[in-house]
């Protein structure tokens, strides 16, 4: 889970010592979990992204941290707080899912609510609501 920006960091801390000039215009391991194809005629307060081969391991990264995090939610976290509160064993499944749920859904509604403020400010900020 950790390699790739591990790998970014050490790509961006050595390679200026190395070639000699900032590598911020190619790391190799960017495209692993950061997002690339950016449109350059796209303004920079609306960037536009294409469709490339580099979105193949962006998606499969994170396809496998959030399993990972779901998982660690799920088993860990769940047993913990669960030997905490003297929840039967037989219960620990349910209660790991139901703890991922509501850390899925508690997260994805605030970013929902955040972003409709934002949404619903700037809109009125240009006239168009």
């Amino acid at each position: 889970m950790l390699c790739p920006p591990v790998l970014y960091l050490l790509w961006a801390a050595i390679a200026p010592l190395i070639i000699g000039q900032p590598a911020r215009d190619y790391n190799p391991f960017a495209s692993i979990f950061l997002l690339t194809g950016h449109i350059a005629s796209s303004s920079e307060d609306d960037p536009r992204y294409a469709k490339t081969w580099a979105d193949v391991p962006f998606v499969a990264y994170y396809i496998i941290f959030f399993s990972f995090l779901r998982q660690i939610l799920a088993v860990n976290i769940a047993n913990i707080i669960g030997q905490h509160y003297d929840i039967p064993k037989r219960k620990f499944e349910r209660f790991g899912e139901q703890l991922h749920a509501l850390f899925y859904f508690s997260i994805t509604g605030s970013v929902g609510y955040v972003s409709l403020i934002f949404f619903l400010r700037y809109s009125m900020l240009i006239g168009t609501w």
